[in-house]
């Protein structure tokens, strides 16, 4: 059972971490938001690109990988779902310091430049060397940490097997993963809120687990 009282005196002095998945939310018609996606990229009617029960795409051909990041990226750009919104607005009113999302999309983090809170973004990247100098996520200026890439940049998303190969890899080394990313969740946390996240995905155990 949840102790709330522990879950919210830890929000409070800043020693919890909100996880946000793809499955945060559902439609009025039951559709969670990775299913309107795929609805969006019409997988299913190309056999060149497919995707896998695991929520990862097969590409035919490798110009269509650039093809279904940049259908992804309109995708979350013109999501504008009432429900939707209501529930990010009342995620941003919770004075979380660190919130850690395994979605590309940039939806939490325009809530709050919307309503003109303070807050820092950032997101994994493992050819980017700046990763090690993310900022130490902050009650009075909480970090939204996009922990599978950015929708902005293609090259960081993970779409296929090969992506994710090469994203635990990189991981594992521990040379690219922010060191103080890692040593806070370690030191400074004792609590974690999951919402929506599909722990039935293989690689999700993999990378609670590096966690």
């Amino acid at each position: 059972n949840m102790n709330w009282e522990l879950t919210i005196d830890t929000i409070q002095s800043g020693k919890c971490i909100l996880f946000l998945g793809p499955e945060l939310f559902t439609t009025k018609s039951g559709k969670r938001l990775d299913e309107l996606l795929l609805d969006y990229l019409k997988v299913a009617e190309d056999d060149q690109v497919r995707v896998y029960e695991d929520g990862l795409f097969f590409f035919q051909n490798p110009t269509h990988r650039t093809l279904i990041a940049y259908k992804i990226r309109k995708f979350f750009e013109a999501q504008n779902n009432a429900d939707a919104q209501q529930l990010f607005d009342q995620i941003a009113q919770i004075p979380f310091h660190f919130i850690i999302s395994i979605t590309p999309d940039h939806l939490l983090e325009r809530t709050f430049t919307n309503k003109e809170f303070k807050h820092k973004s950032a997101f994994y990247f493992k050819k980017d060397v700046n990763e090690r100098d993310i900022p130490v996520p902050k009650p009075e200026n909480p970090l939204i940490y996009n922990m599978l890439g950015s929708v902005e940049y293609p090259e960081s998303l993970i779409l296929n097997h090969n992506d994710l190969f090469d994203y635990l890899e990189s991981v594992f080394e521990g040379n690219k993963l922010s060191n103080t990313l890692r040593d806070h969740i370690l030191s400074g946390t004792q609590s974690i809120l999951f919402l929506g996240v599909p722990f039935e995905r293989w690689y999700m155990q993999l990378i609670m687990r590096m966690l």
